[in-house]
């Protein structure tokens, strides 16, 4: 019954004018919200409105803060797919997992090849908690299983189903608690402007020094102290490497650590001296190239320890380029 009134005449009228209401609902409201949704919201937003992009940055808030695709673009040349997008988060969203795996393939675009793909790694990025006596009210032998990841049952990227959207709903609705409708006469509040996410996916930090010395050496004991309460991940180690050799079907990879106040790499090495060991192993079993900056910790200026400060990110960036460019040479001459 339904079906022959709606494949009637007086059915195909409904379905113009349905659509014809919507049409007139829908524009107005993406051109207003997509003022009422300031650029610099967040530091992730921009990220999850450009285009699928050929060539990534994938990691933690280290990658974020410390990768400048501009920079990188320039060392590279024309070897590479271009832009170049940093899609890396912070420890709490993109350690190398399912959920983090899933959500680069989304913005990934393969129409451009080759694309050149930057893996920033570090022991946080590879660790989940040592087991707890009860975890949600029950006993496990191990967390160190893909349903208790935590991004697995939560956080942003498991909650988007759309990466690339203009302006994005879909992450206003998964991070704010509010209605979308209040957005018309409640914008939200643009961040600091110390915080400049950057078209190309950088997060630009404009503070010359985010802490004193001494709260420099505090920050380290409590990463120290923090790092005690993990152990190493075979299921992130697992991730890890499946996203190498995805991403090689799209290009060349490379994976690299960046560099940190002493005090910080001593806090790490307290607890995984072997990483760059471990590194190793997987950059020769996978046939990829691994860039050790901890080498040069101390060298590099940072906001508060851990992360890069911005002159010092332009700086290691503009370097990693030149490097990647002659070891895609050396390749191509073997």
């Amino acid at each position: 019954m339904f079906s022959s009134i709606f494949n009637s005449k007086v059915g195909q009228k409904l379905h113009l004018k349905f659509f014809a209401v919507a049409t007139l609902i829908a524009l107005p409201a993406i051109v207003i919200l997509r003022i009422r949704v300031p650029r610099n919201v967040e530091p992730y937003y921009v990220r999850f409105t450009t285009p699928p992009r050929p060539s990534l940055i994938l990691g933690t808030s280290r990658g974020a803060q410390g990768l400048v695709p501009s920079e990188i673009e320039s060392g590279v040349g024309e070897q590479f797919a271009k832009p170049l997008l940093n899609f890396s988060f912070t420890a709490s969203h993109s350690r190398w997992g399912p959920s983090y795996y899933k959500a680069f393939l989304k913005k990934l675009s393969s129409d451009s090849k080759p694309g050149l793909f930057i893996l920033e790694v570090s022991p946080l990025s590879l660790v989940v908690d040592k087991l707890k006596k009860r975890t949600f009210g029950a006993q496990f032998s191990t967390l160190d299983r893909e349903d208790l990841l935590p991004e697995s049952n939560k956080g942003l990227l498991n909650c988007l189903k759309f990466m690339n959207l203009n302006p994005n709903l879909d992450y206003v609705r998964c991070r704010h608690s509010r209605a979308l409708f209040e957005l018309f006469y409640r914008p939200l509040p643009d961040r600091s402007p110390v915080y400049n996410l950057r078209q190309d996916g950088w997060l630009e930090v404009s503070l010359d020094s985010l802490s004193k010395p001494e709260e420099r050496i505090a920050k380290a004991r409590k990463h120290e102290k923090m790092l005690r309460t993990t152990q190493w991940s075979t299921v992130r180690e697992h991730w890890l490497k499946k996203s190498i050799i995805k991403l090689k079907e799209y290009g060349s990879v490379y994976m690299v650590r960046l560099p940190t106040d002493l005090a910080f790499k001593e806090a790490e090495d307290a607890s995984y001296g072997d990483f760059d060991q471990r590194m190793q192993e997987i950059s020769k079993e996978l046939n990829t190239p691994y860039f050790n900056y901890m080498l040069d910790a101390g060298k590099y200026r940072t906001t508060e320890g851990s992360h890069l400060y911005r002159v010092s990110s332009r700086m290691l960036s503009a370097d990693l380029g030149l490097k990647i460019s002659k070891e895609a040479s050396q390749t191509l001459i073997e």
